[in-house]
């Protein structure tokens, strides 16, 4: 009898304990496990070697997928004791599969964090806030097996269910006043065992609305990032950017290969999130297949598209020497400048700091002027990257204009921007530029040589106005040199000579003929249509540069009836001009005004009048008043200046080596 009882009884446990495990495996049953907070938040913080604090509860359920759920989660900072706390989380959840363990297997069935910010800072002397004893950057050496020891089999990883929200991630650099944000506002994805890991994202990076798309073969090999596809895709500030390819960063061959496109309407929409001043380049995209090793990016098969403009070629950027070197080879069937208009950008530096200020300046500046991004062609920014740049284009066109064949070489080397050459050439025209500019605190130094030899002068008035008739021959021949302390007085210390010749064609005279011809006759002219209109026949405007004051040697304007000769200087020094024209009838005429005229001022401030005033006023009065006594003398003796300029109209110019003689009837 005692005998049944007690079978009975055990009996009982063991159906009772198959029961509670039962319960305990099938039911999740919640326990509340707060009242050991005290021993978490102490072990966590001997662990992170800084305090970690829980400051609401912390629950675990029971099953075979039990949960682990807490709230108020905080870490701080490690860098003195006004730190920013490292990391603070609102709650988060976890569910994992139990038996999976056995097998090595970590199944998490979900994951959910919310409202969760990291605060990374890197202060002034290098040191980080995110490592417990280890300097920043420092690498770990290699880890040694133990002999006869194997090292325990990996987890496998997958996750159900993953979402994210309400998470930001703060980095400031004090070294260099550098401040980034990033915002997530959600997240979901999933990687289950043996299907690709997907994952769909949005926030905010640098105050700019994003998505982003993320797709990879496994979770594991993308954790691992040994031999694994990726495909991702991101919507920001106005751009798309696409990544797809093979990666094996992180495996053996540490090599990366990546289909790469990015496209947008407007290139600049990029400044504020790069940091950077960007041209408005519209209707962009860009393909190319990329190839990364360790320190060294490259972009085969490079495709550019801007407008209707295309360009292929290579790229390669070297981050294993000291500046970075970037090269850059493009060629092209065809490119439209007016693809590349930018009239409302410049790429000229930032004003350099005047010797008056005090070093300690840059800290006393507002936070909105010190996050001004810098000017491509700052001192700064030169000095930044070795680059070279090589263009190759078989047609140059602007609108239905056509320039011929164009190259370009341009190179920067040690903070020193070169183009040598840029170069257009065609059956009629060529045109040469070679640029030179180094921009420095001490010394800035800049060269400039432009040989144009007949080039179609209406092409290029139809870049700012394409209806116009006007056309003609353009000759440039243009040499200048100069050094200075500073960027903005380059001008300032130039020397050289700066040669022009037009030769334009349909374009009236007009007005301009009121000026010394028969005053009468000429607005009788104007009022009846004539096949014999009076034109410019030529332009000549001969420099010379000495320390930045330009002085002319020869300066005229040719039309069919007067020449108007000019005489004066230029003072960028100084920040003045002075000139004087005086225009001259080919053949004396009655009742002629041919009033000198002077302009003289400061380049911001300055005044046109009648050179001699009012003795200028009474001879030209008189003249006109005797006109008709002193013009048939006038006839008699003096040589009519040829109608078609062709006296002067044509004069080669180029290097000043000797006196120039004055031009004739000047």
């Amino acid at each position: 009898m005692i005998i049944k009882r007690m079978l009975r009884f055990v009996l009982s446990l063991v159906i009772l304990l198959i029961i509670t495990l039962l319960v305990l495996s099938l039911a999740r049953i919640p326990v509340d496990i707060t009242r050991y907070g005290a021993l978490i938040e102490a072990q966590a913080s001997r662990a992170l070697k800084r305090p970690v604090t829980v400051e609401g509860p912390i629950v675990l359920t029971t099953s075979l997928w039990p949960y682990l759920e807490l709230a108020g989660l905080r870490i701080a900072g490690s860098l003195d004791a006004t730190e920013t706390e490292l990391l603070h989380m609102k709650r988060a959840r976890v569910t994992v599969g139990l038996l999976p363990l056995l097998e090595r297997e970590l199944h998490i069935r979900s994951f959910l964090v919310e409202g969760l910010s990291l605060n990374l800072v890197r202060a002034a002397d290098g040191r980080v806030n995110w490592t417990t004893g280890r300097t920043a950057g420092k690498k770990a050496g290699p880890v040694e097996k133990s002999a006869g020891v194997d090292a325990p089999a990996a987890l496998t990883v997958a996750v159900d269910e993953l979402s994210l929200g309400d998470v930001s991630l703060r980095f400031e650099d004090r070294a260099e006043e550098e401040l980034y944000s990033f915002m997530l506002y959600q997240a979901r994805g999933a990687a289950p065992f043996g299907e690709p890991l997907s994952l769909d994202m949005k926030g905010t990076l640098q105050e700019e609305p994003y998505r982003l798309s993320l797709r990879a073969t496994s979770l594991a090999e993308f954790i691992a990032m040994t031999n694994t596809r990726i495909d991702i895709g991101i919507d920001i500030a106005g751009t798309r950017l696409e990544l797809g390819g093979f990666t094996d960063m992180l495996g053996q061959n540490l090599r990366t290969e990546l289909g790469f496109s990015v496209m947008g309407e407007r290139l600049d929409s990029l400044n504020s999130l790069l940091g950077v001043d960007l041209p408005p380049l519209q209707d962009y995209r860009m393909r190319a297949d990329l190839i990364a090793r360790p320190g060294q990016l490259e972009m085969a098969d490079l495709q550019i598209q801007v407008g209707s403009s295309t360009l292929q070629g290579s790229a390669l950027v070297d981050d294993t020497v000291d500046p970075p070197t970037v090269s850059l080879d493009l060629l092209s069937e065809s490119i439209q400048l007016q693809d590349f208009e930018t009239p409302d950008w410049s790429p000229e530096p930032a004003t350099p700091e005047s010797e008056s200020e005090p070093e300690n300046m840059d800290s006393a500046k507002p936070a909105a002027e010190a996050a001004k991004p810098a000017k491509p062609l700052s001192a700064e920014s030169l000095r930044r990257l070795n680059a070279r740049l090589s263009l190759s284009v078989e047609q140059v066109l602007s609108g239905e204009d056509r320039f011929g064949s164009g190259k370009l070489q341009l190179s920067l080397q040690d903070g020193r921007l070169s183009v040598d050459p840029l170069a257009l050439e065609s059956d009629a025209q060529s045109l040469l530029v070679k640029v030179s500019l180094k921009p420095d605190r001490q010394l800035s130094e800049a060269s400039l040589r432009v040989l144009a030899k007949q080039v179609d002068l209406g092409a290029l008035l139809h870049l700012s106005n394409p209806e116009t008739a006007v056309g003609g021959t353009l000759d440039i021949d243009l040499d200048v040199q100069s050094e200075a302390a500073r960027f903005g007085d380059l001008l300032a210390n130039a020397n050289g000579y700066f040669d022009v010749s037009v030769i334009p064609e349909n374009l009236q005279s007009g007005l301009v003929d009121l000026w010394a011809v028969n005053l009468l006759a000429a607005v009788v002219d104007s009022a009846v249509k004539s096949e014999d209109v009076p034109i410019v026949n030529c332009l000549l405007s001969r420099w010379s540069m000495e320390n930045g004051r330009m002085k002319s040697r020869q300066l005229a304007v040719d039309t069919t009836r007067i020449r108007i000769c000019g005489d004066g200087r230029v003072d960028f020094a100084a920040r003045d001009i002075k000139l004087s024209a005086k225009p001259k009838a080919k053949r004396p005429e009655f009742f002629s005004l041919a009033t000198p005229i002077k302009i003289k001022g400061s380049f911001e401030d300055f005044g046109i009048g009648l050179k001699g005033g009012a003795l200028t006023v009474g001879t030209t009065a008189l003249g006109f008043i005797i006109s008709p006594i002193t013009t048939p003398l006038q006839r008699l003796v003096r040589e009519d200046l040829p109608a078609d300029g062709a006296d002067i109209c044509g004069l080669p110019i180029g290097p000043h080596e000797e006196k120039l003689e004055d031009l004739p009837g000047c």
